[in-house]
């Protein structure tokens, strides 16, 4: 993205954003009179401030983010506006050229490339596996516990920063302020904790928290960044970050709380957070009670799911279709993949289990059918539909690889960038 800009900027007026919001769209079409390039980076945040951009005759935009949140809100966006590139995938030439660009006294040799032949590596991954010093991931986890010998404040703050940025929202003082409230520190103190941070990080691994004297908030300088530090964050430190958050931080409080709550409930943190799958029931049932939406138990049902309570999954994700006041095909897809779950890996699979697993993939085709986000259906689809043949091998089960293999490639002519399309295509073509 800053590549472009700095490139498009020689002839043409750039403006460059890390993120939008209807309120910050709605002050961008005031202000600009002349024609400009406006580059918003996660821009799938808030898709309808990207949209409400469009409606200028002096903006021309161009977003950017990860393959899977332009798959679930390009249904939102105008196809005959956007051209739609993937800038993700490297060749081997641009891979040859980065391995090159390393110096010689920290580069491995010879090359690596990928771990495994379904990797498709980033270019983060390549300077990881090609520098013969501790790799960028392992490097945070000695800071981490240097932290919690020192001061756990400290690492707790840094773990909370790290959830909310990969949530996609950043960090006020009045957040760090309610989350170490029972702590009993004050607000310079907790200003101090915050500036020690950023300096004790600072002297190992470089900036990781952004922020200046002059802004009231504070976060990670990427996502990448976020995600790894919490892939390196020991469970026990997360579940008790995770929970002390959710206890002591109101949602008001929370900057931009309609972007943060799309994925802060998600069972990805409290599968890290609750080995103990009740602990996590309890969790979750504590944030029904405060925020009744069908999202928030559909994400238990996928946390259950996670811990094979499948009877458990199946109530939760019940409850979130009755309580829905219109249909939601997400939580119908999560219908069908605990339907599907529950009943797959049974000892002994009998006529009616069978005819469950029918159900699950009927569900499934009238998500694809009648829901405008096709591509996370087809995928599930196809999955599921290579499992049922690994158990199955009869007509039926090639019917579904046949039709998986028809939407996928329906799919794949939008959506060139979709790996993950590509790799099951790849697969069912084997079998069949």
């Amino acid at each position: 993205m800053l590549q472009l800009a700095r490139i498009l900027s020689k002839t043409k007026r750039v403006l460059v954003f890390k993120d939008i919001t209807i309120n910050k769209a709605s002050i961008i079409r005031n202000e600009i009179v002349t024609p400009s390039i406006i580059l918003i980076d996660n821009f799938t945040t808030d898709v309808d401030a990207f949209v409400a951009l469009e409606r200028s005759s002096n903006i021309q935009l161009i977003g950017f983010d990860r393959y899977y949140n332009v798959d679930i809100s390009s249904h939102r966006i105008d196809y005959s506006r956007y051209e739609f590139l993937d800038v993700s995938d490297l060749s081997p030439q641009d891979i040859q050229g980065i391995y090159d660009t390393i110096p010689l006294g920290i580069r491995k040799s010879p090359m690596v490339s990928k771990t495994n032949k379904e990797d498709i590596p980033s270019t983060f991954e390549i300077v990881n596996f090609n520098i013969n010093k501790p790799n960028i991931n392992e490097r945070y986890a000695p800071i981490l516990d240097e932290l919690e010998a020192k001061d756990p404040f400290l690492l707790e703050l840094l773990i909370m920063t790290c959830y909310l940025h990969s949530c996609r929202v950043p960090v006020s003082f009045e957040v760090a302020n309610s989350f170490l409230s029972e702590d009993g520190f004050s607000y310079s103190e907790i200003l101090g904790f915050m500036e020690s941070l950023k300096g004790m990080v600072n002297e190992v691994i470089g900036n990781v928290i952004d922020g200046t004297e002059d802004q009231d908030y504070f976060q990670p300088r990427s996502q990448i960044l976020a995600e790894t530090i919490l892939r390196q964050t020991k469970s026990y430190w997360f579940k008790n970050v995770y929970k002390k958050f959710h206890d002591n931080v109101p949602k008001h409080l929370i900057p931009m709380f309609y972007i943060f709550k799309r994925s802060a409930y998600d069972a990805y943190y409290t599968t890290k957070a609750f080995n103990n799958w009740q602990e996590g029931l309890e969790f979750y049932e504590n944030i029904f009670a405060n925020d009744r939406t069908p999202f928030v138990l559909q994400q238990c049902s996928l946390y259950l799911l996670k811990k094979k309570k499948y009877i458990e999954a199946a109530l939760k994700i019940d409850h979130a279709i009755q309580i829905s006041t219109k249909r939601i095909f997400s939580i119908e897809n999560t219908h069908a993949i605990v339907l599907f779950k529950a009943n797959i890996h049974a000892d002994n699979i009998d006529s009616k289990a069978r005819e469950t697993l029918d159900s699950s993939m009927q569900i499934l085709r009238k998500c694809y059918q009648e829901d405008q986000r096709k591509t996370y259906h087809a995928m599930t689809f196809a999955e599921q539909s290579l499992e049922y043949f690994s158990v199955f091998s009869d007509n039926t089960a090639k019917q579904y690889l046949e039709l998986s293999l028809k939407w996928l490639q329906e799919i794949e002519v939008e959506r060139k960038y979709n790996y993950r399309v590509r790799s099951l295509i790849s697969e069912i073509k084997r079998i069949l």
